[in-house]
């Protein structure tokens, strides 16, 4: 048995492709919602595409450049070749979930082990 503790982005994937593979996995989440609180950002680069389609009604808006700003005020600009999105966490938490559960994966909210 795989346990996993976190039922964020990176925890929900890692539950789906152990599943995925065939093994018994748990996940423990201390909220009693996947998702929420919104604990990271949603902002993805366009590599993210490649390990799971994002659904349209996760796409919040899309982004063709940042500012990364000093203290002084004073800032880089990033032009990306291609657009990054911003995503509603939440529902690509929950979603991933779900691709995971539907592998096996067993989760466990309101618990943190």
């Amino acid at each position: 048995m795989i346990t996993i503790i976190g039922a964020g982005a990176a925890g929900n994937y890692a539950a789906y492709l152990l599943a995925e593979k065939g093994f018994e996995v748990q996940v423990f989440e201390a909220n009693s919602t996947i998702g929420t609180p919104i604990a990271c950002t949603g902002i993805l680069t366009s590599y993210f595409d490649t390990l799971v389609e994002p659904k349209k009604e996760f796409i919040a808006n899309e982004i063709s450049s940042s500012r990364i700003y000093s203290p002084n005020g004073e800032f880089a600009q990033i032009n990306f070749r291609h657009p990054n999105r911003i995503l509603h966490r939440n529902l690509l938490d929950q979603h991933v979930a779900k691709m995971a559960a539907n592998e096996g994966a067993e989760y466990h909210l309101e618990q943190k082990s």
